[in-house]
């Protein structure tokens, strides 16, 4: 069993067929197809029913997708620990901000930040919506998001208004 058999199933649990799953993976249908088979044979159990061109979990693959889902959840949180532990090894700081606040408040805030900082850091800016600003914090691929408050994440994170102040 490999890491990438968990990331199958679970695309092939949740578009219910083959085809779809594997244009969503970018892999062959048979590429796809074996890796089932292989994940099956190594359980000793069918996970899935083929029924006219549509698939359908048994019991045992309602097993095995739940644990699925924790094996990747659990990996891609690892992920961005690591990735998160790195950039503080490196100071550097990733900021997602909306393109109108770029020329204007962006500037003011790693001003005084640098200011109030001994080390040097290194700023990687990614210029975004909202929307995909507050879901690259909350997976933790951003420290920093600037941009509007966006009701579904309030309760996950703490967005902060700011008012614009020409500085000294």
């Amino acid at each position: 069993m490999n890491l990438n058999q968990f990331y199958y199933f679970n695309e092939l649990a949740k578009q219910h067929q083959f085809s779809k799953a594997a244009k969503h993976l970018n892999i062959s249908q048979p590429s796809l197809s074996n890796s089932i088979k292989s994940l099956e044979k190594e359980l000793d159990c069918n996970l899935i029913e083929r029924k006219n061109g549509r698939i359908e979990l048994t019991k045992y693959g309602q097993i095995f997708l739940e644990t699925s889902e924790s094996v990747i959840s659990v990996f891609e949180k690892t992920k961005r620990d690591i990735k998160k532990a790195k950039r503080g090894e490196n100071n550097t700081i990733e900021i997602g901000c909306i393109p109108t606040a770029t020329n204007t408040f962006l500037p003011q805030v790693l001003s005084l930040f640098d200011k109030q900082n001994s080390k040097s850091i290194h700023y990687i800016y990614h210029p975004n919506i909202s929307d995909y600003i507050c879901l690259e914090v909350y997976n933790g691929n951003y420290d920093i998001g600037i941009c509007e408050s966006v009701d579904k994440y309030k309760n996950d994170l703490t967005f902060f208004p700011y008012i614009l102040k020409t500085l000294p």
